[in-house]
């Protein structure tokens, strides 16, 4: 499998996958957010997958499609579309049940997206959308963000609990990837900035362009010391939380290589922790079948490109230290978005 071969080759190069066990408690739900460097890089394919293979696992799983620009994740997982969007969740709040969305599979159930950019909700209600769905009732939250490195991707990216950045092992994918971490770091810095307790010093706003956190720390040297403090608080949480990455569309063993590459380059000049979970190859049966406009369900392949996946997702809950036994009661991360009422409640 190309996983195990990717395993292979991190190790040979002197890298580990970490051992995040120790962060996992027995709770509620975890949110996963997926998304690409760019476009194209396959991430709602793998998130229809993710969702699909977590439901089918015995979890109840609830899919949303928050790719702004044009969501397809009802065209992947089919089923029969639902009256509600995720506009209307954000506008009007969470249905009083989850019935109200529809069951595209067994234990799985999808929010559609929006059909372009214009049908989309405001950005404050995006905001509170994040808030509403960390809180509605499910195992796992799995979320189709867009791609690239604006603000409406990046925040949701890294509040969630398991954040999977979709990379394409070409030049232009790599050179998008380096593009989309620095954005992580500009997410990073307006959080710090924006939640100061004092108002920050209009000189600050230089910071919140900066593209890498080498860049950050030298503008924030040639400002004061509260500056440099800020710096180290955006380097200290980007090293802390690891970004889990997946190579897609790999066609050929030397591709793999690409990732060592990545996780070095995120480390020295992003300051990010960025960690390979897996290789999906490149399966011709994906393209033929989104011209036919069929569903994952119609024609999920069982080898090659489906046995990819569901090493990847194995690799992941290992990873997180979920095991299939905790299904009944559900599992998360360490520092849940929801009130002991509202988790209490499910």
């Amino acid at each position: 499998m190309l996983f195990q071969k990717l395993n292979t080759a991190t190790r040979r190069n002197g890298g580990a996958l970490g051992d995040h066990q120790g962060t996992v408690i027995r709770a509620r739900s975890v949110s996963w957010s997926v998304a690409g460097a760019r476009g194209g890089t396959g991430k709602s394919l793998l998130t229809a997958h993710l969702a699909a293979d977590l439901a089918d696992r015995g979890w109840q799983v609830l899919a949303a499609d928050l790719d702004w620009d044009g969501g397809n994740l009802q065209t992947l997982l089919g089923g029969s579309p639902g009256s509600l969007t995720v506009t209307d969740i954000a506008e009007d709040g969470a249905p009083d049940t989850p019935s109200a969305l529809p069951m595209v599979r067994t234990g799985l159930r999808l929010l559609p997206g929006v059909s372009g950019f214009f049908d989309a909700p405001t950005a404050a209600a995006r905001v509170e959308l994040l808030s509403v769905l960390q809180c509605m009732p499910c195992h796992h939250l799995v979320m189709d963000l867009g791609s690239g490195p604006q603000d409406h991707v990046t925040a949701p990216f890294l509040g969630a609990d398991v954040p999977l950045l979709v990379v394409v092992p070409d030049p232009v994918g790599v050179e998008n990837a380096y593009r989309f971490l620095g954005g992580l770091v500009r997410e990073r810095v307006r959080e710090a900035i924006d939640s100061a307790t004092d108002a920050p010093p209009r000189r600050w706003e230089s910071l919140r362009q900066v593209r890498s956190l080498e860049e950050l720390q030298r503008l924030a040297a040639e400002l004061d010391g509260d500056a440099l403090a800020l710096a180290d608080r955006v380097g200290a949480e980007l090293a802390g939380r690891p970004i889990y990455l997946v190579l897609n569309q790999v066609r050929r063993l030397d591709d793999l290589e690409v990732a060592n590459g990545l996780e070095q380059v995120a480390r020295s000049t992003f300051g990010c922790e960025l960690r390979t979970m897996g290789a999906i190859q490149y399966d011709e049966r994906v393209w033929i079948a989104l011209r036919k406009g069929q569903a994952v369900s119609e024609w999920g392949p069982t080898e090659g490109l489906g046995d990819d996946l569901k090493e990847l997702v194995d690799a992941l809950l290992m990873e997180l230290g979920i095991s299939a036994e905790n299904r009944s009661g559900g599992v998360a991360l360490v520092g849940q978005h929801c009130s002991a009422d509202v988790a209490g409640s499910r």
